[in-house]
């Protein structure tokens, strides 16, 4: 990091942008050079596998330090298409709703340690992680697969101990989504998140992560894109509320890090708010770094209007100096704890420790007298069919192989007559064990599952990443949340299917 910077460069420093594709893009190298921009979004969408993301990587760090001479700052987005991407070059590491079943905050800390030490290796410098959302949308269940559970203090706990994980190997740690985003709804007529509850809601609910999170020293946080009625009676989206980010969060909560906006150009921000004012009206709140996709126009527009806002007094000069005096001290303290930090890990051994929060997490959820049935001497094992871009065997075909028994595979979208056809499969089967993938997505799932227990056979339904699947199933269906959709996890399964070992997760998942 140079020692001063010019004006421009400072300014420029309240920019963080995405980049749009595999490699790097002219208008991706332009807007770098034309901006002074050094701090950089990773999607899912910017990795294929590891030597593309090396050379990415590389293509961006060249570009930077020919622009500006400083170090480029890279954030990853930890959503579901970049967990799903990490998996392609990285150990895969379980689900936050995994973690939390483990019944074991270390399994959250572990996880941040892997993360921190391989995604460094890689050349990222933070993660927006954890998610600090509470699930308390009952009906509907977006965020709730990135959360760790619908508990306060378990998302607390778990949360805290993931962020001290990636922070004790150098790791910078975007806590998100504040002040929480899985208690919004949206109305039919518009795309606009909104919270309606009251402050003293929000305090002991969505906000308590937070707070506590910073008690134990956060350094960073991205705000949530959506509108809070407890903090505005004018409708804005969380980093353009003065009174939420300066009165609330900087002011009662003491907290001195560094703010973060959400992707600001996302259509559900958008679509209700020119780019430009919710950049001027962020930093105007004392939001620190303005987060853009990687289009070039929206670069554009938004630096002209926060560089013209700070020009007229809008903004005022001393918050500015002051929120990149944040950025800096934060990247400065990063790159000095990176230079001292060793990145070296043995795969082998996160490997194991993956391996082994998968089983503890395997999750018992509904059976009579709590005991699993017997497969008997001719089971049947049903998934979904899998499509031709997916690698390895289907769920069914893996169990068939080393268990005998019957497979079957059905469509992404069952239809009845197909469903018809699967109950005079089953006939002759002494037990049932199916797959559900995303059955609160394809309804048709849970209503072949449901027909299957009602044939009088032992039936399993197992869930392979949305635990919340197994809620809309009768009593008479066994049912076990496995949470990941791997061979791993598979091995896992096999143990409690055979009763090898039983299944001692603790999933917190309720109506």
């Amino acid at each position: 990091m140079k020692p001063t910077l010019t004006y421009e460069q400072s300014f420029a420093q309240r920019f963080v942008i995405g980049l749009e594709g595999l490699q790097l893009t002219q208008e991706s190298i332009d807007a770098l050079h034309h901006f002074n921009v050094s701090s950089i979004l990773i999607r899912g969408r910017n990795i294929e596998n590891r030597e593309q993301f090396s050379d990415l990587i590389d293509s961006v760090r060249a570009e930077v330090d020919k622009s500006t001479g400083l170090a480029p700052l890279f954030l990853l987005l930890s959503d579901a298409e970049g967990e799903h991407a990490l998996q392609r070059i990285m150990t895969y590491i379980p689900s936050n709703l995994a973690l939390c079943a483990s019944g074991d905050e270390g399994s959250a800390f572990s996880a941040g340690r892997i993360l921190a030490l391989e995604l460094g290796s890689l050349g990222i410098d933070g993660i927006i992680a954890p998610s600090l959302n509470v699930n308390t949308n009952r009906i509907k269940r977006e965020q709730g697969l990135l959360c760790f559970s619908d508990q306060v203090d378990i998302v607390s706990r778990f949360g805290n101990s993931m962020m001290q994980g990636l922070m004790s190997s150098s790791m910078i740690s975007i806590a998100h989504d504040f002040p929480g985003f899985a208690g919004t709804y949206q109305t039919p007529q518009s795309t606009l998140r909104i919270n309606e509850n009251i402050l003293e809601e929000l305090e002991s609910g969505e906000l308590y992560p937070f707070t506590s999170a910073i008690s134990l020293g956060l350094e960073a946080l991205m705000c949530a894109p959506a509108y809070y009625q407890a903090f505005d009676t004018e409708i804005k989206i969380s980093s353009m509320s003065e009174s939420l980010i300066r009165n609330h969060l900087r002011e009662e909560l003491g907290f001195k890090g560094v703010v973060c906006t959400p992707i600001i150009d996302m259509p559900m921000i958008s679509d209700h708010f020119p780019i430009e004012t919710v950049a001027v009206e962020s930093a105007k709140s004392s939001c620190d770094l303005i987060v853009l996709s990687g289009d070039y126009a929206h670069l554009e527009t938004c630096y002209a209007s926060m560089w013209d806002a700070l020009s007229t007094g809008y903004i005022d000069s001393n918050d500015h100096k002051e929120a990149v005096q944040r950025i800096l001290t934060m990247k400065r303290k990063h790159q000095q704890q990176r230079e001292e930090t060793d990145l070296s890990f043995l795969k082998e051994q996160h490997e194991s420790i993956a391996s082994s929060i998968i089983e503890r997490s395997l999750t018992l959820v509904q059976a009579q007298e709590e005991q699993l049935p017997d497969l008997g001497t001719f089971p049947i094992f049903l998934s979904r069919k899998r499509e031709e871009h997916e690698q390895g065997s289907s769920f069914a075909a893996w169990m068939h192989e080393r268990l005998g028994g019957e497979m079957a595979e059905f469509s992404a979208e069952i239809e009845s007559q197909e469903i018809n056809h699967m109950l005079e499969e089953v006939s002759d089967n002494s037990a049932i064990v199916i797959l559900l993938d995303a059955g609160q997505e394809d309804s048709s799932q849970l209503v072949l599952a449901n027909a299957l227990g009602a044939t009088g056979i032992p039936t399993i339904a197992v869930s392979c990443t949305n635990p919340y699947d197994l809620l809309f199933l009768q009593e008479t269906i066994v049912s076990i949340a496995l949470f990941v959709d791997t061979e791993q996890a598979y091995e896992a399964l096999l143990k409690v299917l055979t009763k090898e070992r039983n299944p001692t997760g603790n999933a917190s998942i309720h109506w």
